[in-house]
């Protein structure tokens, strides 16, 4: 399996356990996974688990390779009035504050729920301040609410 299939299996894991943090947590939102986070291709509100940007080497043993797998997760919404800072359509229970705190319970030194075949996972660990991609315009970055960070170390066999 190539370290791409990889990240992006990741990615749909920890997507699946988002899903079931907040069916638990009765919050009615949307979850898609996309390359790059682009709100103008879902219904808001919604999260967007992209990836938080290229693999990363942490090092290994003679038969195994160990990587890193950023993600970012971002929780977006509409605006109410282009002149303010309001949300239209914030998902109740879930304003910026309980999303962070969602995922870091969700996440932070736990396993991904759903473990890919080949792989070993090691703990996730949380970064409340991710880099967020700003390509899109002032729209996008407006309709983003808050974005965490979500790094999956994992082992792989050697030459995969």
């Amino acid at each position: 399996m190539s370290l791409e299939d990889t990240h992006r299996d990741l990615r749909a894991a920890v997507a699946a356990a988002l899903r079931l943090a907040l069916d638990a947590a009765e919050v009615d939102v949307a979850v898609t996974e996309q390359d790059t986070p682009d709100p103008n291709m879902v219904d808001l509100p919604a999260v967007i688990v992209s990836y938080g940007g290229a693999e990363q080497d942490r090092g290994g043993t003679n038969a195994r390779d160990d990587y890193a797998f950023p993600m970012l997760l971002g929780l977006y919404t509409l605006k109410a009035d282009p002149d303010t800072d309001v949300p239209a359509n914030e998902p109740p229970g879930l304003r910026p504050t309980a999303f962070r705190t969602l995922v870091r319970r969700t996440f932070h030194h736990r396993r991904v729920v759903v473990e890919p075949s080949g792989l070993s996972l090691f703990p996730t660990e949380y970064d409340p301040t991710p880099p967020v991609n700003d390509d899109g315009g002032p729209e996008e970055i407006q309709q983003l609410r808050t974005a965490v960070g979500v790094t999956v170390p994992a082992r792989l066999p050697r030459g995969d």
